[in-house]
């Protein structure tokens, strides 16, 4: 199975002057969806993500929200994205698909989980990092990509 694993804030929206921007495509999450389970994993508490997700009308397409108050931490703590390995059921045959606008998420989830995530960076920022797999300027081409590539 594939599991699309995304942070919330600058990674699905960002907020420039107190308007949203870059949001993502629910045309591209229904698609996504269609591929594998979509999950968001974010530092903040569950209440705040309910709030985006519903301001976003995204929430019908994921499966499961992973919040800091639902599993007591917050990345990059290496336990977390074991935890999240274990919460979902994740094994060897399984895909992950990690979206995250902060480097050392994407990096600690790929150093201690090795190949098992495949790390997806949103950034304007050029520098790069060896244990991030991919680059995008913004949410929907990473999503563009990846769709045309299952």
């Amino acid at each position: 199975m594939n599991y699309f694993i995304f942070d919330l804030d600058n990674t699905l929206f960002n907020i420039k002057n107190n308007i949203i921007t870059n949001n993502v495509s629910e045309k591209l999450l229904e698609s996504l969806k269609k591929k594998g389970q979509i999950i968001l994993f974010s530092n903040a508490k569950y209440s705040y993500c309910n709030y985006w997700l519903d301001v976003l009308n995204i929430k019908k397409y994921f499966s499961v929200i992973v919040s800091s108050d639902f599993i007591k931490g917050f990345k990059p703590n290496p336990l977390i994205y074991q935890q999240i390995n274990n919460l979902l059921g994740i094994n060897e045959k399984d895909t992950i698909y990690f979206f995250d606008d902060i480097k050392i998420n994407l990096s600690t989830a790929k150093e201690h989980l090795k190949k098992k995530w495949i790390t997806i960076c949103i950034t304007n920022n050029d520098i790069h990092n060896k244990n991030i797999d991919f680059y995008f300027k913004n949410i929907n081409n990473s999503l563009e990509y990846i769709i045309k590539v299952l």
